[in-house]
């Protein structure tokens, strides 16, 4: 042997070791062999020995002679060393070493398939369950079978969801070059997650964005591309690449809560080494360099994977779905039209019929049209005019998702149910194909479901069976595998696919279809499938019959918002999580991080406080992440990510819940990464936009200077940015200027209140989660808000404000909401054009919640305009009851015309009745009209009210109150405000001035609402006292809030049976003469649940100093002195007047030595100034808005109930 040779076999062998220098992530295989090569003829030109066998040198020889050798070479003729390299190459491959075969030799002996490398563990490829942490191991695999980190040089990943630290620690990226194909929409995120991704320092990392452009919203394929020195290892699996996705969880006790699927197979290197051409590849190979080609992934990439051999996967198919529009003629075909390719490819078309079994995560807006078309595809055949709909599809598809059931009872519980999705707008759309819903019951119980696996088997029209079934990632939508229909003009529309998918169709072997015994008419069954896949679930499923399907909800999976153990205070699953994911049809994607180690079993203490604590969180709203999170926060990151320290997540979570002003908020999302990432939904979660009549000024500068006022920048915000998701409650309020209001007398919407509608109606569509909607402008909405209105299929509460000005506009008519519990309309006059709300009324079944306030004006006027009917008119011919549970009505003035308004709310519902305004039997102006609407013995006496609040009490109010029981609450609010003005603040529909020439006022009278005072006799005054306490003390001993009249002083004998008689009372507002102090005691012993107490003073009282009852020095001292007694240890807020209000707080004894001698008589001043006494502190009425005798006791309107 020369010594040429002899150095080309130590060059080669050096080459062969193992360095742990960083690899260039753009080198490839072959480029190592060529360096190899050059090395070698560099040492065979050397002038060396001559001996016939060289005694192998030592490592540091070696290294020694590498160097020399490299700068020796740098003066050698690059031509003569190509030539002399492409001698060898040959030499090499025509005389191969009978001692030591070549690479290429092996490689040749390997691809032939003579005989079986056994390097190549699934050479045909195979399908199998991922792995559950305490679940038996059966014909499933881990992550890390299949990763097989020792012997990967490259890994090319594509996922949606990504747990980092816990991939590291899979595949080392100082071992292995890897790229990862990420979902992020828009070029600036791209750009800046590319720039944080080059701060964090993490070697042979690079990140990869697909096109995004357009009306792609999601990179949801999953594939890896693991090469190594013999072979490719090509994975397809529905997992994600996060710890809980491959069955693995944070601790050893915990059982893994989410299962998935995965395709492998093993394709060897071409044995010549080089990379062949597309055209040579099967369909399978073809399809997949298509994909890739079109992820615009790097060329090194494209052309590594060219040089192995795809001989093996001619029975398969790769299917993808690439985001976009594509004409009907695009080649290849992608979505549903490549699925029907695949299958013309595989030979398994030519169909007679078929039966479909889809396990899916994700189902969007399905119809007949989107399953049509799918079972066209699974046929084989191609979505055309003619075939655009198939009779009965119903019947052939069934969808197996989880019911609601199936996620509470498993292990995860719905904090792990984030992932799986199917919002109610969908569900509930007539369109919805209820009936191929089944239950998706995993065969390893108590596990959810991440799978997307079609299973179909089919009969061609020969009569031959087939089966085929497909593991990728495309859930059951027309973003996954796009959506097309057919034109007015008959030609077929564009393909709109909104998703990257990708995945795999394998065909059961025919040997697998015979001998099954079945008719001509019959498919085979699902057993077939057996040795092909495990069918993981439960089949025939379960149908639904009646049961709700698992909802979408923000959840700890998507929100990382960790889930905890109370007995051992243990996270459960997963920490460290990156880019991820909401939703897969709806293109909804979150951002998650994790904390550092330290942190992941937070050490929580035992005690109550912690348990409580810990009970808290579990009960708190799950948040979601914010699409944008990791790489947009406004916040510093840390220099370093591997010495990063954040609070633990149950901290953070506990300190959002006492934030609620929305500058808090917006601040704290700049403090650090992780606030922004878990307070930016707390942000946006409630949205108010105020518009101003003329514009403000903010230190000499008007506000939104240099760019739009701060309304029209707001409503930009939600209309361009990623933030509408977190919205559940939006209004808009303030006074709107509109401009060319004449052009209204022409017929038509002025341009500027015509933008503004449409500007809404598209903040609107962006809203997914809107739960409330308050519209408070000074201008309606129009139909086209309302349409938007119609498609929030969440929306539960709508407040509408109505206009005041008499401009000729159009009237909307109002579309019923399916799921509405709440509405709020005010500001009503028939003469300004309201809206008719009378068919969403009718056909909102759900409405609880009922408030409707008319302007003012027509009582001032006297104007009898108003008419029921047009609102109620359709329930009343309907026959509809509203199953109202809260009703108020504010300043209803018209007549009673007995047309059965009362039949439209159902009297059988338990209710709340709020009438402030409305019926004044004591003013007579108004007089006539309001006596029709006098109590019947059968009104109200079938209500089960609970709560009854109003500003009139009437005697025939009493006379009913004593024909039901059960009153919880009842709140008369008095005259101590002068005359409530019964309007919302900003509401521009005021009351009138006062007349100058009125009726004299009683001194126990009280002004009406168009300034007239009521004229009420003393001895009617105490009738109708008489008949209320009457009432409450024999039929309402149950009632716990009661403000009566300060009209009412009530004496003591009369306070006492009262008390006496409502032993349940918690809140109590009354006027009186000042009784003894051994009085008041025993009155408050017999009410130990009394914590708030209101003692009135009506300010045209005769013969009372009003200043001396409500002076807070005066009645500082009387409460401090006396209400230290046990009897009085419940009290918490006493009031005196209007708005003096006492907060109680502990007693305070003085020291022995102070207190008064035993010559001291108990009652005198001495003894009262030294003995105990309460302390207390004087609050604002502000601050006990939210305590009901106060907070109700007023006649100004507010849209929001109590």
């Amino acid at each position: 042997m020369s010594s040429d040779d002899e150095d080309l076999k130590l060059a080669m062998a050096m080459s062969l070791q193992d360095t742990s220098e960083p690899i260039d992530l753009t080198s490839s295989t072959d480029d190592d062999e060529d360096e190899d090569l050059k090395r070698a003829i560099a040492l065979s030109l050397q002038e060396g020995s001559n001996n016939d066998e060289a005694q192998p040198p030592n490592k540091s020889t070696v290294a020694q002679t590498s160097r020399e050798t490299a700068s020796s070479s740098m003066g050698m003729d690059r031509k003569a060393m190509e030539q002399e390299r492409l001698a060898r190459l040959g030499k090499r491959k025509r005389e191969p070493s009978p001692e030591r075969p070549s690479k290429q030799a092996s490689g040749a002996a390997k691809a032939s398939g003579s005989s079986p490398d056994p390097a190549l563990q699934y050479p045909t490829g195979v399908i199998k369950r991922t792995f559950a942490t305490k679940y038996p191991r059966s014909d499933d695999i881990t992550i890390d079978e299949v990763l097989e980190a020792p012997k990967v040089r490259v890994a090319v990943i594509s996922s949606f969801m990504w747990e980092a630290e816990w991939l590291f620690k899979k595949l080392n990226p100082a071992k292995v070059k890897q790229i990862w194909i990420m979902n992020a929409k828009g070029k600036d995120v791209q750009q800046r997650w590319q720039r944080e991704m080059e701060d964090m320092g993490v070697p042979n990392l690079e990140i990869h964005f697909p096109p995004m452009d357009g009306m792609i919203q999601s990179m949801h394929s999953k594939f890896m591309l693991l090469s190594g020195r013999d072979k490719l290892r090509i994975v397809i699996p529905t997992a994600n690449m996060t710890q809980i996705d491959w069955g693995e969880v944070a601790n050893d006790w915990q059982p893994g809560v989410m299962e998935n699927s995965v395709f492998l197979i093993d394709l060897p290197r071409r044995h010549d080494g080089l990379a062949g051409k597309k055209e040579s590849l099967t369909r399978f190979g073809q399809e997949l360099m298509y994909f890739l080609e079109m992820q615009k992934v790097p060329q090194k990439v494209v052309e590594g994977v060219l040089k192995f051999d795809f001989s093996r996967t001619s029975n398969l198919a790769f299917v993808h779905s690439i985001g976009g529009s594509h004409k009907s003629e695009s080649v290849p075909p992608t979505g549903l039209p490549g699925l029907a390719k695949a299958i013309q490819d595989l030979h398994l078309d030519n169909v007679e019929r078929v039966e479909l079994d889809y396990a899916a995560s994700s189902l969007g807006a399905i119809n007949d049209h989107l399953l049509s078309r799918m079972y066209l595809a699974a046929c084989g055949k191609p979505f055309t005019p003619d075939t655009s709909t198939v009779p009965n599809v119903r019947d052939c598809i069934r969808i197996y998702f989880p019911t609601n059931d199936t996620v509470e009872k498993s292990h995860g519980g719905p904090d792990c149910g984030g992932i799986i999705s199917l919002t109610q707008q969908y569900y509930n759309a007539a369109t919805f194909p209820r009936e191929c819903l089944r239950n998706y019951e995993s065969l390893r119980r108590g596990m959810l479901s991440h799978n997307k696996l079609i299973f179909v088997r089919g009969r061609k029209k020969d009569g031959k069976l087939f089966a085929w079934v497909y593991v990728g990632s495309a859930n059951i939508s027309e973003s996954a595998w796009g959506g097309q229909k057919v034109l007015k003009n008959g030609s077929m529309g564009a393909l709109n696919i909104r998703n990257w998918e990708c995945g795999v169709v394998v065909p059961v072997p025919d040997d697998r279809l015979t001998g099954l015994g079945l008719n001509s008419n019959e498919v085979a069954p699902m057993r077939v499938f057996e040795g092909t896949v495990e069918v993981p679930f439960r089949y025939p499923g379960e149908k639904y019959e009646g049961k709700q399907p698992w909802f979408f909800r923000p959840g700890p999976m998507n929100g990382n918002i960790n889930v905890y153990d109370i007995t051992s205070h243990q996270t459960y699953g997963s920490s460290k999580v990156w880019p991820g994911r909401g939703l897969d049809s709806t293109g909804i994607a979150g951002w998650l991080w994790e904390l550092p180690d330290q942190f992941r079993r937070p050490h929580v203490s035992t005690d109550a406080t912690a348990a409580y604590t810990i009970e808290m969180l579990k009960k708190q709203q799950p948040l979601t992440a914010p699409i944008h999170g990791l790489f947009t926060s406004p916040a510093r990151s840390h220099p370093n990510a591997a010495h990063a320290k954040e609070l633990p997540l149950h901290l953070i979570q506990l300190i959002l819940t006492h934030l609620d002003h929305v500058g808090d908020l917006a601040r704290i999302t700049r403090t650090s990464r992780l606030f922004y990432y878990m307070a930016l939904p707390r942000l946006y979660e409630h949205v108010t936009l105020r518009a101003y009549s003329e514009i403000r000024f903010v230190d000499g500068k008007p506000e939104g200077y240099g760019s739009g006022s701060p309304f029209a920048m707001g409503l930009n915000t939600l209309v361009s940015r990623n933030f509408s998701d977190y919205i559940r409650k939006f209004s808009v309020v303030g006074d709107w200027r509109e401009h060319d209001v004449d052009d209204f007398k022409q017929g038509r919407v002025p341009d500027n209140s015509m933008i503004l509608q449409v500007a809404m109606r598209a903040a609107l569509d962006r809203m997914k989660n809107l739960e409330s909607f308050a519209w408070e402008l000074n201008m309606p909405p129009l139909q086209t808000v309302y349409q938007g209105l119609g498609a929030r299929t969440t929306l539960a509460s709508l407040t509408i404000r109505c206009q005041t000005r008499r401009i000729p506009r159009p009237t909307s008519i109002l579309p019923p909401l399916p799921n509405l519990q709440t509405l709020v309309v005010y500001d009503i006059d028939p003469l300004c054009y309201p809206d008719d709300i009378s068919l969403l009324l009718l056909g909102s079944k759900k409405l609880e919640n009922l408030k409707l306030h008319w302007s003012p004006r027509m009582r001032a006027e006297g104007e009898e305009s108003i008419n029921l009917h047009s609102i109620f008119g359709r329930c009343i011919a309907a026959k509809h009851s509203i199953p109202l549970k809260r009703f108020a009505i504010y300043n209803l003035y018209t007549r009673n015309t007995m047309d059965g308004v009362h039949n439209a709310l159902s009297q059988d519902a338990k209710a709340e009745m709020t009438a402030i305004n409305s019926g004044n039997l004591s003013d007579p102006t108004t007089v006539f009209i309001d006596s029709s609407w006098k109590v019947q013995d059968t009104e109200l006496a079938t209500l089960n009210l609970k709560m009854i609040r109003t500003d009139n009490a009437e005697k025939e109010q009493a006379v009913a109150l004593g024909k039901y029981k059960g009153l919880e609450r009842l709140y008369i609010i008095g005259s101590r405000r002068g005359g409530p003005s019964y309007s919302k603040p900003n509401s521009s529909a005021t009351t009138p001035a006062t007349p100058c020439n009125m009726t004299p006022s009683m001194s126990n009278g009280t002004g009406s609402a168009n300034g007239t005072p009521n004229t009420i006799s003393e001895s009617r005054c105490r009738s109708i006292a008489s008949e209320y306490l009457a009432a409450i003390q024999t039929n309402h001993r149950t009632i716990r809030h009661l403000l009566l009249s300060d009209r009412w002083v009530l004496s003591d004998d009369a306070l006492f049976r009262l008390c006496q008689s409502c032993p349940n009372l918690e809140q109590l507002g009354f006027a009186s003469s000042v009784p003894p102090l051994e009085s008041l005691r025993q009155v408050f012993a017999l009410v130990p649940k009394l914590w708030a107490v209101r003692f009135l003073v009506n300010p045209s009282h005769d013969g009372t100093d009003r200043s001396e009852l409500t002076d807070p020095d005066i009645n500082g001292f009387a409460l401090a002195t006396e209400f230290w007694h046990p009897e009085y240890k419940n009290l918490k807020y006493v009031g005196y007047g209007e708005d003096l209000v006492f907060k109680l707080g502990g007693v305070y004894f003085p020291p022995k030595g102070k207190m008064p001698g035993a010559g001291v008589e108990s009652n005198s001043l001495s003894a009262r100034m030294s003995g105990p006494k309460r302390t207390f502190k004087i609050v604002s009425r502000e601050s006990v808005k939210d305590i009901e005798i106060w907070g109700l006791d007023t006649g100004e309107f507010d849209p929001a109930f109590p």
